[in-house]
């Protein structure tokens, strides 16, 4: 099965897997949304998963919307006019 996070530390208050989960068995979609608290030395290294394929994609909370502007290939206007990332994901290959 597929899997989508939500990053952070802390991550446990947040409330993205409860909705988005929702979402995802409502339609049927064979993915699951987890939370996962990570240090900012492994984020490169989910990047790369997302590069390959391994996960489909993950959103970003507090500390790291900023940092990981340094890791990403590309950023989306949106993200530099409010200077924070919120998702991380592949766009034609």
């Amino acid at each position: 099965m597929s899997k989508l996070f939500v990053i952070g530390n802390p991550v446990d208050h947040s409330k993205s897997p409860v909705i988005h989960n929702f979402w995802l068995k409502r339609y049927s979609i064979n993915i699951i949304y987890e939370k996962k608290k990570v240090e900012p030395e492994e984020i490169s290294n989910l990047i790369n998963k997302v590069r390959s394929e391994e996960i489909k994609g993950f959103n970003i909370t507090i500390p790291f919307k900023k940092i990981i502007f340094e890791l990403v290939d590309e950023v989306d206007e949106t993200a530099f006019k409010s200077l924070a990332i919120n998702t991380v994901y592949q766009k034609d290959g």
